[in-house]
């Protein structure tokens, strides 16, 4: 029997899976783990192999089911009768499968990453006496914005999810506004926790090393995000496509997931020319893509949209310059011409000029220490998660 009470963590996918949101759940589960003060338990929404349970990730009871919405997305008005019998149908054996998981781990503490209206069962949950505990909802960026998308009843029970959850978390001030969207009463509940980084995987730089690193032929831009034009790359191939004419012997490379737009992309590279100059890496771990970015000169990230993304927080523990744009959390970690430079969106222009400044000025070499003592001071994966034992009372 558990001596700690359960901390259960439920996310939409499995917690091996590249991504950060992932890669949030996976650093709190070790934290939690060091501290020994919960057992931390997860719980996938997994649709392809729900209802089994699998071998445990890294000592971690991980549990699989469905969770449904309450009108399937996209349901015409037809079909809401019919999705709302089969969520009422096959609601009594989620909530004793969630009930059982609760009771065995003795789970005080249910934290949902990336939620939406499928975790309304966890306030039903509550409704019926079968949790006792605390619902914290955790919030990364995306998940927001979809979920202003919600119409009708589903909207409605989301609604009332964010009223009677105990606490809303969010990676980034920017972000709270979005969740809060007008419901003034969830205001007071909304927490603000910004991911971390593991240092220990990104040693401080040797100076003797980085002044050999600056003699070489080639420079590599690293950027770390997935092949989809919502992260930007397609004004980043714009932009690379200037720097490639106005610098030479500059190499980037794309390291990520395959987004859907991979094809898109490459063919991009190839009509502007830089084909031969673009290097893509799909899959790589976390330890390889810790790996790259010691090798690199630059990071840059030509995001749409952000939360507060671990890449660029992973940048910062590497020591390197790194070239942003304006968008969402990452504001609050870059100060632009301190510890890095930031330009607008969809500005390919400003883009390249930033990219162009940083490889021909040395000294900009600095911007990436000052980011890295930066990281260092307040964005740990052990500041994170003091932060959610904190909120979790």
């Amino acid at each position: 029997m558990n001596r700690q009470p359960g901390y259960l963590i439920v996310m939409p996918w499995e917690v091996t899976e590249q991504g950060g949101v992932n890669g949030v759940v996976r650093h709190l589960i070790r934290e939690m783990d060091a501290e020994g003060k919960y057992t931390a338990v997860l719980l996938e929404n997994d649709w392809n192999r729900a209802g089994s349970y699998r071998k445990p990730w890294s000592g971690t009871p991980t549990f699989r089911m469905r969770l449904r919405a309450p009108v399937a997305p996209g349901a015409k008005r037809r079909c809401t009768i019919c999705s709302l019998i089969t969520y009422l149908l096959t609601l009594p054996l989620v909530l004793y499968k969630v009930r059982k998981i609760v009771a065995e781990f003795r789970v005080k503490i249910i934290n949902v990453h990336y939620p939406s209206v499928d975790s309304v069962v966890f306030i039903v949950l509550r409704k019926f006496k079968l949790f006792h505990g605390r619902l914290i909802l955790t919030f990364h960026n995306s998940d927001a914005t979809e979920n202003l998308k919600l119409r009708g009843v589903n909207r409605y029970l989301y609604k009332k999810l964010l009223q009677r959850s105990d606490v809303i978390v969010s990676v980034s001030r920017q972000l709270v506004e979005t969740i809060i969207n007008g419901t003034q009463e969830i205001a007071p509940k909304v927490e603000v926790i910004y991911n971390g980084v593991d240092l220990q995987r990104f040693p401080a730089r040797n100076p003797d090393a980085d002044a050999v690193q600056q003699r070489k032929d080639e420079k590599t831009i690293i950027c770390v995000a997935a092949f989809e034009l919502r992260k930007g790359l397609d004004v980043l191939l714009r932009a690379f496509s200037e720097v490639v004419s106005a610098h030479g012997g500059v190499k980037l490379m794309i390291v990520g997931e395959s987004g859907g737009d991979d094809d898109k992309l490459m063919d991009m590279a190839k009509q502007l020319g830089i084909g031969p100059h673009v290097e893509w890496r799909c899959g790589a771990t976390p330890d390889e893509v810790a790996k790259l970015m010691m090798q690199a000169d630059v990071f840059v990230l030509p995001s749409r949209d952000e939360g507060f993304p671990l890449a660029l927080l992973e940048a910062g523990a590497a020591a390197l310059p790194v070239v942003a744009t304006r968008v969402g959390g990452v504001p609050e970690l870059i100060v632009d011409g301190e510890n890095g430079l930031l330009v607008d969106s969809e500005d390919a222009g400003a883009l390249a000029a930033a990219l162009l400044r940083i490889l021909d000025d040395p000294t900009m070499a600095e911007v990436g220490a000052r980011l890295r003592k930066d990281v260092a001071e307040r964005f740990t994966w052990a500041d994170m998660y003091r932060s959610y034992e904190r909120v979790a009372g």
